[in-house]
């Protein structure tokens, strides 16, 4: 996680990152944003407080940014994260505005401004509620739906995972793991 002020005049970057990216203007504004992938331009116009931008790890643009004065919150998310491959089959999506988005980056940013370090459990619960949301506004088709609860052995496998690392930082992905799913599939079936 990032949160920063950006200043500059006029930039021309053209970048791929190993790791997908999800961009929260907090405030400020561009005076021009010109965003270009695969020959395609995905926006031309300002940028404003509250939109965001989101591209999957690998996915090349090409950005031209005028008159840049804005603070930014920045989450940088490994694609071993995203074990449905969810966030690696979105389009680039940019200067887009919705108010579920905003409202978890702004908690994740409250959270660390305070002084608080997120557990691993709180950033993968909050990378698949982005997954879930930022699929939905490119228009994916949900996940199927798998309904039902954890079968008596798996959950005492979890009970023993977490008895043996009650002192650790448990993760949500290691819980799946314990339990022989899937983290997606172990979320929707733990209570």
């Amino acid at each position: 996680f990032d949160h920063r002020r950006w200043l500059c005049r006029e930039v021309e970057m053209r970048w791929a990152a190993p790791r997908h990216l999800l961009v929260l203007t907090d405030a400020g504004r561009t005076a021009g944003t010109r965003v270009q992938a695969d020959g395609r331009l995905l926006f031309d116009g300002p940028d404003r407080p509250g939109v965001f931008s989101f591209v999957p790890a690998g996915a090349e643009r090409t950005g031209v940014y005028r008159d840049a004065d804005l603070s930014y919150s920045a989450l940088w998310i490994d694609p071993a994260w995203d074990r449905a491959d969810r966030l690696a089959a979105l389009s680039i999506l940019v200067n887009r505005s919705d108010s579920v988005i905003g409202a978890l980056i702004g908690a994740l940013q409250a959270e660390i401004a305070l002084g608080c370090r997120p557990d691993a459990a709180y950033v993968e619960h909050l990378v698949a509620l982005l997954g879930f949301r930022l699929a939905a506004l490119d228009h994916a088709p949900p996940p199927p739906s798998r309904h039902g609860r954890l079968g008596r052995r798996a959950l005492a496998r979890v009970r023993d995972h977490v008895a043996a690392h009650i002192a650790d930082d448990i993760s949500l992905t290691g819980m799946a793991e314990a339990a022989g799913m899937g983290t997606d599939s172990f979320a929707r079936r733990f209570k």
